[in-house]
């Protein structure tokens, strides 16, 4: 069965946001009378002239990266001065307005060989290359650079149990909906583990302090 367009695939996705602390709940097929889980609450399409797009080396998916000045922030949007945009959608505490104006490289990793929805990574560096936001969904068991750190990702196997995140240093165990403070060298970030699927897909955003609003602390 094809994919629909982003913009329609992009529209379900915030319908299946859920409440922090909840699972997104199965829906039905009706055409093929099967369950099947909703959109990932995470989602992301880059497109534009300017925006290189190929093969990951050594793995099966897609890479898409793109740098220049961020010219505009919508709800679901970022466009660079350079032609790009990239579409999102993203947990309502992430707030990508303060990028506006800034030089940032932005890398797109898309791989939609495994079964179930696809598995994307976006990552948001400045000028320097410097983390400012990670967002995953997809199979737990990634790492992060996070400045000189690298941050580990592992899923509990007991149903709607925790995440586990790690540096070399500490560790810290995030239950669906919350979040924990991760102090670096190159600034304070924000762990955010928004969903589980029942399949074990995970979706998580790793978020420099000023993209995280204020009111979620």
């Amino acid at each position: 069965m094809s994919r629909p367009p982003f913009g329609q695939e992009q529209a379900v996705a915030r319908r299946s946001l859920q409440p922090a602390g909840q699972r997104g709940s199965m829906v039905l097929d009706s055409q093929r009378w099967k369950c099947a889980e909703p959109a990932p609450p995470l989602l992301f399409s880059m497109e534009g002239l300017t925006a290189m797009r190929g093969r990951e080396p050594g793995r099966r998916g897609w890479l898409t990266i793109a740098q220049g000045r961020v010219e505009d922030v919508g709800a679901h949007h970022l466009g660079l001065e350079s032609d790009v945009t990239l579409a999102y959608v993203v947990p309502a505490s992430i707030d990508l307005r303060p990028l506006r104006g800034a030089y940032v490289r932005i890398t797109l990793t898309d791989d939609a060989a495994l079964p179930g929805p696809r598995a994307q990574t976006l990552t948001i560096a400045d000028e320097a290359r410097r983390p400012l936001l990670v967002a995953r969904f997809g199979p737990a068991g990634q790492t992060h650079a996070i400045g000189k750190s690298r941050l580990r990702t592992t899923l509990s196997q007991r149903p709607d149990g925790p995440m586990a995140f790690g540096t070399e240093k500490l560790q810290y165990m995030v239950q669906i909906g919350d979040h924990v403070r991760v102090h670096e060298p190159v600034g304070e970030f924000v762990v955010h583990f928004v969903a589980r699927t029942a399949s074990g897909q995970v979706a998580y955003v790793i978020a420099h302090q000023a993209l995280w609003l204020s009111g979620r602390r």
